[in-house]
Formats: structure tokens, sequence, C-alpha cells
């Protein structure tokens, strides 16, 4: 159920984003290609489980291609850019080995989607300091702060949950538990991005209007 609404939810904040392109900022941009990802793979997702009766290295697919987005909006803004590139490299490089000789690709690949929610939730920590230090411009009005919010919930909720979920049988009722809070932080970092978005498009306008 609550895969269903974080699914139309996001398939309806594509639409009115690509509706809206122009006016969405250059820095936000990258959000577009988030949700891109979330679509394609919703999509895919019923096609793999009826093909090969399992969907969840659809699920690690499209934990990568967020990973790699945030990893980029998350760090295109640090002085030194020479460490960021090689911790990415290192990690991408683990997550394939993982997905294919260690864990494999049809269970969750708890190793590397644990590896990545640390990695995640110490940007954030960084973003967030530097975002608390800067008085420039109020902290909720900042559309880094809601990225950064909605980064942060749902890899450091997802990491408990990823930790324990292989010792559960797929479909069995502990499983889609955990599964339902994963799509349940899901759907909350949504909207949250969807909040970053808008108070994008809003602070641009501001700006626009007093120029």
């Amino acid at each position: 159920m609550v895969g269903e609404i974080s699914k139309y939810f996001t398939i309806g904040i594509l639409i009115l984003f690509i509706a809206s392109w122009k006016k969405i900022p250059v820095t936000m941009r990258p959000m577009f290609w988030l949700f891109v990802v979330s679509v394609v793979c919703y999509s895919l997702s019923p096609i793999a489980t009826k093909i090969y009766h399992n969907n969840l290295f659809i699920g690690s697919a499209f934990f990568v291609g967020q990973f790699a987005l945030l990893y980029y909006v998350l760090t295109r803004e640090m002085k030194e850019s020479s460490w960021a590139r090689i911790l990415l490299i290192g990690y991408l490089s683990f997550f394939l080995i993982n997905f294919i000789f260690i864990q494999g690709p049809l269970v969750v690949n708890s190793y590397s989607r644990n590896m990545g929610a640390l990695i995640m939730i110490g940007l954030c920590l960084i973003n967030l300091h530097r975002l608390l230090t800067d008085h420039a411009t109020p902290i909720f009005n900042s559309p880094m702060f809601w990225v950064i919010l909605g980064t942060l919930i749902f890899h450091a909720g997802t990491f408990f949950v990823f930790m324990i979920t292989n010792y559960f049988r797929s479909g069995g009722i502990l499983f889609d538990i955990l599964w339902s809070i994963h799509n349940t932080l899901n759907l909350i970092k949504t909207v949250l991005f969807t909040v970053a978005i808008w108070q994008s498009y809003r602070y641009q306008r501001m700006n626009f209007s007093t120029s």
C-alpha cells in the first residue's frame, strides 16, 4: 500500500517537474534524474517479478543510481573534490563486486547498501554543519536542508532495515513489514525532496521579483 502511494506520488512529481522544467533552478535539476530513476525502477519491478520471480536486483539498481546522484548533489560544493571522487569510485567498485560475486543479485545487497548508507549519513552531517554555520539564509528556507533531511532520514532508517532483512524469508510477514518500513521511509524522502524543489523555485522567484 505504502509502496503504491510512493510510486504514484513520485510519478506525479516527475510530471510536474517536466512541466515546470524551465522554471526549476539549475541546482535542483539533478533531482529530476533521481525521480526518473525511481519511476524507471518502479516500472521494471513488476516485469522482473513476472520473468525472474525476483525483483531485488531492481532495488539494487535503484539504490546505486540514487546513491550516485545524491553523492553528486552533496559533494559538488566541497572544496576538496579529489577525495570525493576516490571515495565514489571505491564504493561503486565494492558495490559491483558485492552484487556479482559476494551476495549476488537475487538478495538484498545489505553489505553495499549499509556501507552506502554510512557514507550518505556522513555527507549529510558535513553539509548540515556547513548550513548551520552559514547565516546568509534561514536554514528552513534552504533547499539543501530538505535534501539533507530526506537523505538522512531515509539512509539512517534503512541502515537498520537492510542489516536484518536477509535473515527473514522473502514473502514472509516480517520481511514484508521491513519492506513496508523501507517504502514509508522512501515516501518521506520523496516528500522532503519535493519540498526542496519547491523552496528552490520559491527562492528563485523571490530573487527575480526583487531584481
